[in-house]
């Protein structure tokens, strides 16, 4: 069965043999249910499907009689989108591409959506342009792994670091690790007195007598680390004492060296 829908009445006609042309699947990450018609724009001759792209064989076609970009707007909102699917949509559409989309979109479809899922964002990836010997092997570590986008950026960037102080992948894979076990592994490998030190300071901040609903922790991020506080208040009163218990708080200096 294949209904046919113009801008002014919608008919119910039988289905026939109609040429569809499949170009326009830009590889949405969302599955259209299996309720729905396969979406069908004719425009200029064709039949343009803009939904249910995984779905060649269904005999349920709806037919729309207005232009194919303004049908798959409709469907697939660009704010709904990641930026992989965003630009494969653009692609498809022969739409203008942002710089470097055309060489991140050469990635590994899967590897596309992992991105897309974890928001990982495309600046993230840019070690990868000077990984290039290691880059096949990284990306299948990084999806059997499904790490954050925080540790994408380090495990990246620590690589880097690594491959050019003549460190080989075998050094530096993850083996049967965890991926943050493997971006623990790394920054050790990468700056071993840094990691001693941030032991030290982790320590100290863990002997620290921090007020009620304070809790402290050392964080580093690449080559910077600091204090990352989470503070908990629930009235005035609460801040006011949350603050007097802060300016007691003394932290030495060799802390942060």
């Amino acid at each position: 069965m294949a209904l046919r829908v113009n801008s002014l009445f919608m008919n119910i006609l039988p289905a026939k043999n109609e040429s569809l042309d499949w170009s326009w699947d830009f590889f949405p990450r969302k599955p259209w249910p299996s309720s729905l018609p396969v979406v069908v724009a004719t425009q200029g001759g064709k039949n343009i499907v803009v939904a249910g792209f995984n779905r060649k064989s269904s005999e349920l076609i709806l037919f729309i009689d207005k232009p194919a970009l303004e049908i798959l707007r409709d469907l697939w909102p660009m704010a709904d989108l990641g930026n992989f699917e965003r630009w494969r949509f653009l692609k498809v559409t022969g739409q203008s591409l942002e710089k470097n989309a055309e060489d991140l979109l050469s990635l590994p479809l899967n590897f596309q959506n992992l991105c897309d899922e974890k928001q990982i964002s495309p600046k993230i990836l840019r070690p990868l342009n000077f990984l290039n010997s290691w880059k096949e092997k990284i990306i299948d570590c990084l999806l059997q792994l499904s790490p954050t986008a925080s540790q994408v950026r380090e495990i990246l960037e620590a690589l880097c670091d690594l491959q050019f102080q003549g460190k080989s992948w075998e050094d530096c894979e993850p083996l049967d690790l965890t991926a943050d076990q493997w971006q623990t592994k790394l920054m050790k490998m990468k700056s071993p007195l840094a990691m001693g030190a941030d032991k030290n300071a982790s320590h100290r901040l863990g002997q620290t007598p921090w007020p009620k609903g304070v809790s402290a922790r050392w964080e580093r991020r690449g080559d910077q680390s600091g204090v990352s506080l989470t503070l908990r208040a629930f009235s005035h009163k609460d801040w006011t004492k949350l603050k007097a218990g802060l300016e007691k708080i003394n932290l030495e200096e060799d802390l942060w060296n």
